[in-house]
């Protein structure tokens, strides 16, 4: 691990990271906790493992989670048609669940969108509701017809969250309490456009060097995609509760989470793979996550019980790389 560690030290370096958490729990290779820079550079305050933080696209193993309850449940059928669950979904009738869980539905990503982007960059305080974000990825050309492609897509995910309101008992957030957070005990994770301080303060670089901070920012456009706290101990906690021994999850359920329809070589050393709403690289299962002024990455892998957790505050490193991204696909490729 001591290789390992100079490894990621000269990464995190070379990407020009503010502050970054790696932290490694593992029964075959042992404990690896790297507290780098800064969690907030205006006051020089220190990384701390307890601070909580954005974690972005890892809300989407929850949300895809819930609606694979909903599957155990008997409330949703993967291969029918989604406009069964909801209606006013151009071309609904011929996109199943399964295919809006595993990006395959072909319907557009609205936060590619440059109106959207703009509207952000110009009010980044601007609260959303969840059918504007629906409605500007739904009713935009799509990338191809259903199930001949695949593509990352925000809008998915707002889809799902919405199947989960109209089948379930309350709102998305009731539902993340009561089917998740509570049963995990994931007691500093939470649900809101805006993180509490203390916290990981988020940041991004500027032409001239410097680091602007975006903690402040509005987030309620990420909603069920990426609306989601948490801090490193829940995410370990999370990680071995329910991805690893899958204990929100039927066996059943389970096997349709990781049914893997999607491959491509991110490096020469890593193979990514995408289920339900759950990434694979190489034999690790997890998911990373990417807003304004946060890039991170959760993965477990059932074979040597490892256990990794990272979070960087920059989305974009000065090469415009996903820093967090850049450590999972070395963490992988080192330990096998």
């Amino acid at each position: 691990m001591e290789g390992l560690e100079k490894a990621i030290l000269v990464l995190l370096k070379e990407l020009g990271v503010p502050g970054a958490i790696v932290s490694i729990k593992s029964k075959l290779y042992g404990d690896l906790e790297i507290l780098y820079g800064y969690a907030k550079i205006e006051t020089k305050e220190p990384m701390k493992i307890g601070l909580p933080f954005r974690i972005g696209s890892i809300t989407k193993t929850f949300t895809g989670t819930i609606a694979l309850q909903l599957y155990d449940e008997g409330k949703i059928v993967l291969d029918d048609p989604i406009n069964d669950i909801l209606l006013g979904i151009p071309n609904g009738k011929n996109i199943t669940t399964r295919e809006v869980g595993a990006m395959r539905s072909g319907l557009f990503n609205f936060s590619e969108l440059p109106e959207f982007q703009a509207i952000v960059k110009e009010n980044p305080y601007r609260i959303w509701v969840q059918d504007e974000m629906l409605l500007l990825g739904v009713n935009h050309e799509v990338y191809f017809p259903p199930g001949e492609g695949f593509h990352y897509s925000n809008t998915n995910t707002i889809i799902l969250a919405c199947a989960i309101e109209r089948l379930a008992d309350g709102s998305y957030e009731q539902e993340l309490c009561e089917r998740m957070f509570n049963p995990l005990c994931l007691k500093n994770t939470y649900y809101a456009a805006f993180i509490k301080e203390p916290c990981i303060n988020g940041y991004v670089a500027k032409d001239n060097g410097k680091f602007m901070n975006v903690t402040e920012y509005n987030d309620s456009w990420a909603w069920s995609a990426g609306e989601i706290i948490s801090t490193v101990g829940d995410m370990h906690k999370y990680l071995k509760k329910s991805i690893a021994n899958h204990q929100t999850l039927s066996d059943d359920a389970t096997a349709q989470q990781r049914y893997w329809q999607t491959s491509e070589e991110v490096n020469p050393s890593v193979i990514r793979r995408y289920g339900f709403h759950l990434m694979k690289l190489n034999n690790y299962l997890g998911h990373n996550g990417s807003l304004p002024g946060y890039n991170s990455f959760i993965l477990y892998s059932l074979q040597t019980q490892t256990s990794v957790v990272i979070v960087c505050n920059i989305q974009n490193s000065i090469s415009e790389l996903g820093p967090a991204n850049e450590i999972a696909y070395l963490i992988v490729a080192a330990l096998q």
